[in-house]
């Protein structure tokens, strides 16, 4: 009987006045923190700010000592997709900096049993908002200056948003090349052990040395 390999999800930005989705593949080897910088690679995000995954009653993320509010029962770094176990339907919760506080829906859409699978996005519609443009509302009063040219603060948005924003709408050419560049192909070859990681909630979970 064939093995899955990894996934297809569908990611889609919440509360955005225009349409924001990325679908992609991703191996199940990969760890959450990879995850996380797929997501960020396909969409368009500079990644400069902190994340986490809520998986269930889980938060999958980075441990900072910056903030101690910051306390995910998970380290993104040290749990792989495998451990999540999903199946066709299942959904999580991804948020891309906690100021802005970019919310994502990710729905897994098929299992892959490509034994080549590797991360690679298969379609998508709309512009990534720029960064630290102020969250949803922040970036609705954005998307209305720059298609106002009549508008006092039109030139200076748009000087700012050089670099930040994909004036032109989202291209998948762009953001394979951004895969690409980060995951250009197969795993190591080198061996792999498995061990057992304990979180401070006592659970147990399989990665990676």
């Amino acid at each position: 009987m064939p093995t899955s390999t990894g996934y297809v999800i569908t990611v889609r930005l919440v509360e955005t006045p225009e349409p924001v989705y990325r679908e992609f593949t991703v191996p199940k080897r990969y760890t959450f923190h990879q995850l996380h910088k797929v997501i960020q690679l396909a969409m368009g995000w500079q990644g400069t700010h902190l994340y986490e995954f809520q998986i269930g009653p889980l938060q999958i993320g980075i441990p900072t000592e910056d903030f101690e509010e910051i306390n995910p029962d998970v380290d993104a770094t040290r749990v792989h997709l495998s451990w999540a176990d999903w199946d066709v339907g299942s959904t999580f919760q991804y948020v891309y900096d906690l100021g802005d506080y970019w919310q994502h829906e990710g729905v897994i859409t098929e299992i892959s049993e490509d034994p080549e699978i590797r991360a690679r996005v298969l379609a998508g519609s709309g512009a990534c908002p720029p960064e630290d443009v102020g969250g949803a509302e922040g970036y609705a009063d954005f998307l209305k200056i720059i298609a106002d040219p009549s508008h006092e603060q039109y030139q200076e948005t748009r000087r700012w948003a050089w670099q930040r924003y994909e004036f032109t709408g989202f291209s998948l050419q762009a953001a394979n090349q951004r895969l690409t560049r980060t995951f250009p192909g197969k795993r190591s070859a080198a061996k792999k052990t498995k061990k057992k990681v304990k979180n401070r909630k006592g659970w147990y979970f399989q990665t990676d040395r």
